[in-house]
């Protein structure tokens, strides 16, 4: 061989060596910090997840407790704390316009004189609050009104009623009178709890 093509070749292969080497010793610790970049995104990634888990416990939590204080609501509206003489009015009154009723006398919290109602009921823990309705309508609209009655979220229950033609009505309407009691927590007995 030649000398100039020795001395090439020599020159190429020393040359290569040190491209190799910057190549090397540039590239290893880029390599190092890829591996730690991908070791830190895993720990992100993993963080990531458990934080999402922990949204969707906190979410269930949410609605738990959202469905609880449901329940306590409509607990307390089923049996008030207090008597609620307005709210059952209002109660009442919802009761016969959506049966298409025309209301002729209401009263809450009075007791008629013809019904002994017992205001304090030690043996249950609730207390009573009377009420008596007046109203007139067809027969199928005043059944409805005992249903709902009966059936209504807010506990009440139908004592007496009587049925009778109104006066000076038309075709087929009839007037009914029901007397009943609507419950309340006893606040006597609810402190002793």
């Amino acid at each position: 061989m030649s000398p100039s093509i020795e001395r090439f070749a020599l020159t190429v292969l020393i040359f290569s060596g040190i491209v190799i080497g910057v190549i090397w010793y540039g590239i290893k610790p880029l390599a190092g910090s890829v591996q730690k970049e991908t070791n830190q995104l895993q720990l992100s990634y993993q963080e990531l997840n458990t934080a999402r888990q922990k949204q969707t416990l906190l979410a269930k939590l949410a609605s738990t407790m959202s469905e609880v204080n449901n329940a306590k609501n409509d607990a307390d509206q089923a049996i008030p704390v207090t008597p609620d003489a307005d709210r059952l009015t209002l109660i009442l009154q919802q009761l016969a316009t959506n049966d298409h009723l025309t209301i002729q006398n209401l009263q809450v919290g009075q007791q008629s004189s013809a019904t002994t109602i017992n205001n304090q009921s030690a043996a249950t823990g609730l207390a009573t609050l009377p009420f008596e309705i007046d109203a007139t309508g067809s027969y199928s609209n005043l059944q409805a009104l005992t249903n709902d009655v009966e059936n209504n979220l807010r506990i009440m229950s139908i004592t007496d009623y009587s049925m009778k033609t109104s006066l000076g009505a038309t075709g087929n309407n009839l007037g009914i009178t029901i007397q009943g009691t609507a419950y309340y927590q006893n606040s006597k007995t609810q402190a002793q709890q």
